[in-house]
């Protein structure tokens, strides 16, 4: 479900602005201000080495100077919700805004409930001068810009980029598990997949079970010249930067 778009493969978004105000019930669904999803029930795409792509194939959406505004509700098992993208199997957002509310409910075994500013998840994604103003509440995984969904199999390990660069959240985050910018976990197919993190900054609130400026989990990525200056609020892990780092580079 989108304000724009429900569904689509293939799909390109430039100069636009969105005012919204939704409220969702079900299960498994993707919701965006702008887009649902980009991806179908199979996987019809083919990458290549350092992060490039088969256009003719790739289930792909760009973003580039696109806004979106109000609220938006999500009531459900295994959402996906975001600020401007539910869920984006391949996403490229470039000097995009949420201002947007984000809030909805989830239960303590729903691991694929995810709440992001910029997009609620994807698996490979681009995301530069991008920000999330929007305050998101009620997912059990939330972040100011997006959800790592990992990598869907080894074969694809490597090739999918999982970059963002000179982006912030202003937004208050409130989950179990929280993040300023990328919310990730420590599972084998995320460690596989290397992501990196430049020049970004958390200044909003951002309060959980885990709760973190920057991301909640470093494995495999790098980190530079990134700051928080949020209060952050955690019951098991809290940190400014990352909360737990299982290898990777912080500068």
């Amino acid at each position: 479900l989108g304000g724009l778009v429900g569904q689509s493969k293939k799909l390109n978004i430039s100069n636009c602005s969105v005012n919204i105000e939704a409220t969702v019930q079900g299960e498994r669904v993707a919701i965006g201000g702008l887009v649902g999803t980009n991806s179908f029930l199979f996987d019809n795409y083919s990458l290549t080495g350092n992060g490039g792509l088969n256009e003719s194939l790739v289930e792909r959406v760009v973003l580039e100077d696109c806004r979106v505004n109000g609220s938006i509700s999500a009531n459900g098992v295994s959402n996906t919700l975001g600020g401007l993208v539910g869920y984006g199997r391949y996403l490229f957002a470039k000097d995009s805004i949420n201002d947007a509310m984000l809030n909805g409910t989830y239960t303590n075994s729903d691991s694929y409930n995810c709440y992001g500013g910029i997009a609620g998840a994807s698996r490979a994604y681009v995301i530069d001068g991008c920000i999330n103003n929007g305050s998101i509440a009620g997912g059990k995984n939330v972040a100011g810009i997006v959800c790592d969904y990992g990598t869907l199999t080894t074969t694809n390990v490597g090739t999918e980029p999982k970059i963002i660069t000179s982006s912030n959240n202003n937004g208050a985050m409130d989950g179990i598990n929280a993040a300023g910018i990328l919310y990730r976990e420590d599972f084998t197919s995320y460690a596989l997949s290397p992501f990196t993190i430049k020049n970004c900054a958390n200044t909003g609130t951002v309060i959980g079970n885990v709760a973190s400026g920057v991301l909640t989990c470093m494995n495999n990525g790098i980190v530079e010249r990134c700051y928080n200056t949020g209060r952050i609020v955690g019951l098991e892990s809290v940190s400014g930067i990352a909360t737990k780092n299982v290898y990777g580079n912080i500068s």
